[in-house]
């Protein structure tokens, strides 16, 4: 009986003392993980954090580190690791102080990895929401606008970041800015590349922006704002057929017609098919709020065009021109300056015309040509290609852009004498 007790008590020592050493070992996972991640040994980091998360499951750095290890190590198959990535990253909550970080991982997560612009969207603005200065997933969210076909909404997102970041970030930003504002399919090449809708080793290959575009709506077929932006790629090409017949399908998705993206993309289509009944009838289902470029646009476009309410669609035409890129739409400007032609105003519509013609010019292609050149890096370290960036917004009459590239000017350094 003795023995039985002292073996008894000799097991119950060496479980405590391997318990104990289990939980040391647990314990020092945290900065083992993060040791080997950073050496790159991810099955090895993935076990001590392993270990960790074993005894503090709820520990968000740790968390955050193993679905950072998951998502990097090619020997797990990629949906089961991204889906197991998810889950660790839902167990840290928006009220810890890692919230924001967790959201927006699962913002990058979400769309390159599985093309959903419109979940990863929301995953980043709730980020941003938490922690407004996370400048990361602010400049994010406002790239995932341009790669899915939405730039013209995104001047907050880009002048919040703006005005988070140094003067010495500030001449790329601006840079990138303009390409975002004018050339938005093309303003993201390296995230075409890593996304694998672009070859640079092969030469000839299909649109890169159309296959974004076709797989973020047919990884996310569920939003009415993938079908549109696919549409309107067939649109800008002069296809309104097949953009009618995307949109058609896409007005099978509950919501579809009252979403003011998608509306303004269709009510482009049937305006350029000549069917005005059938715009009137969707125009009808605009959401509140009623404000924004594009619902003035088609308010007035309906006014002018099918209602011949030449006073009212003025009156929409300035709503909308307030609203960017109102300030570069000379074709509306244009269509103000003939309802006023039409109401007797002579006087007024030259004055229109003239400005049209201004903005018209501003945008032909040489004229981009130019700048683009002026934004080569080697450029934006001199103050003369910079000060053509910012003539050319000042004949816009963009005063932010026009005071951000006068900052950049400003920050750039004095030449010295005789050079």
């Amino acid at each position: 009986m003795k023995l039985l007790v002292r073996g008894l008590i000799v097991v119950g020592v060496l479980a405590c003392a391997w318990m104990g050493y289990v939980v040391l070992r647990a314990q020092r996972g945290l900065a083992e993980g993060e040791r080997l991640l950073k050496r790159n040994a991810l099955q090895a980091a993935h076990r001590e954090l392993r270990q960790y998360l074993w005894l503090h499951p709820r520990d968000a750095r740790g968390l955050l580190l193993e679905a950072e290890v998951l998502t990097r190590d090619e020997s797990i198959d990629n949906e089961i690791a991204i889906q197991q990535a998810m889950a660790l990253l839902n167990r840290i909550p928006d009220s810890d102080p890692k919230g924001a970080e967790a959201r927006g991982k699962q913002g990058r997560l979400t769309y390159f990895v599985e093309h959903k612009p419109i979940a990863a969207e929301r995953y980043y603005r709730k980020a941003i929401e938490l922690d407004p200065e996370f400048v990361e997933y602010r400049y994010l969210c406002w790239k995932l606008l341009d790669l899915s076909g939405r730039s013209e909404y995104s001047e907050d997102l880009f002048w919040g970041l703006y005005e988070r970041v140094s003067d010495a970030d500030r001449p790329v930003l601006m840079r990138e800015w303009y390409m975002s504002q004018f050339f938005q399919s093309t303003a993201n090449p390296m995230a075409d590349v890593l996304m694998g809708f672009k070859d640079l080793d092969k030469p000839v290959q299909m649109n890169p922006e159309y296959l974004r575009l076709k797989e973020n709506r047919d990884s996310e077929p569920e939003e009415p704002a993938n079908h549109a932006a696919l549409a309107r790629w067939f649109q800008h090409d002069g296809d309104h057929g097949t953009a009618l017949a995307l949109l058609e399908a896409g007005l099978k998705v509950p919501g579809a017609d009252h979403h003011p993206f998608f509306l303004a993309v269709l009510l482009e289509t049937l305006f350029e098919r000549g069917e005005l009944d059938r715009a009137k009838q969707y125009f009808q289902n605009w959401p509140e709020p009623h404000d924004g470029y594009d619902y003035w646009h088609w308010k007035g476009m309906l006014a002018d065009e099918a209602d011949r309410d030449y006073e009212g669609a003025i009156d929409a035409y300035d709503r909308s021109l307030a609203f960017w890129p109102g300030p570069v739409d000379w074709r509306t400007m244009n269509r103000k300056a003939n309802c006023l032609a039409r109401l007797r105003r002579a006087d007024e519509a030259a004055a229109v015309r003239k400005r049209s013609k201004e903005i018209e010019l501003q945008m032909d292609l040489d004229v981009h040509k130019e700048l683009r050149e002026a934004l080569a890096d080697q450029n934006l370290r001199e103050r003369e290609y910079c000060q053509k960036l910012l003539k050319f917004y000042q004949v816009l009459g963009r005063e932010r852009e026009v005071e951000g590239w006068q900052k950049v000017i400003d920050f750039l350094p004095a030449k010295s004498p005789g050079n």
